[in-house]
This record gives C-alpha cells, structure tokens and sequence, in this order.
C-alpha cells in the first residue's frame, strides 16, 4: 500500500480528532466481488499494526494481500483510494 504525504497528513489530523490510533481494513464480499473497507479505530493490545508512512494499519493477512497495489491519496480536500483490482460493478441483482 501507498499512502502518499497529503494523504497521511489528512489521516494523522482525523485520527488525531477522533481519538482514534489505527485504520482498520477489511475485505468484504460482494455480488460484484471484493472490496476494501477501511473504518478508524483503536489497536487493542493483541493488534499487529502495519505501518505504512507513519500510519498504522491493522489488517488480516487477506486485507494485506489485497492492499498490495493500493494507493490512498488526497485530492481537493478529499481521500482517493486507488484501488486496481477493484470490481467495476455498478449495480447488484
């Protein structure tokens, strides 16, 4: 994963804000494939944090995997994920 400057600035001042000290990433399953979901929150104490430009990550072993290629970024004031292997998939059922 790629986070680059403006985008850990924005993150490490809405962390701050929030009291939070970690974003946390999940995989979720969808009729259109996977996709990344990123939440803040705090580590707990069993948490192994992957950090990545001063910003820590907690993920399972999926979630790095399929964050492999990706790139957060910010852009007019808000966060792009940049995400290569996401589905392209506009509509469900």
């Amino acid at each position: 994963m790629i986070i680059t400057d403006a985008a850990k600035e924005m993150l490490q001042e809405s962390l701050l804000d929030s009291k939070n000290d970690c974003l946390q990433v999940k995989v979720q399953k969808t009729c259109c494939g996977s996709s990344l979901f990123f939440q803040m929150g705090k580590r707990a104490a069993e948490d192994q944090a992957v950090c990545v430009n001063e910003i820590d990550f907690v993920m399972d072993q999926e979630a790095a995997e399929r964050t492999a290629d990706v790139t957060v970024d910010c852009q007019n004031g808000q966060l792009i994920l940049n995400d290569p292997a996401a589905s392209d998939c506009s509509s469900c059922g």
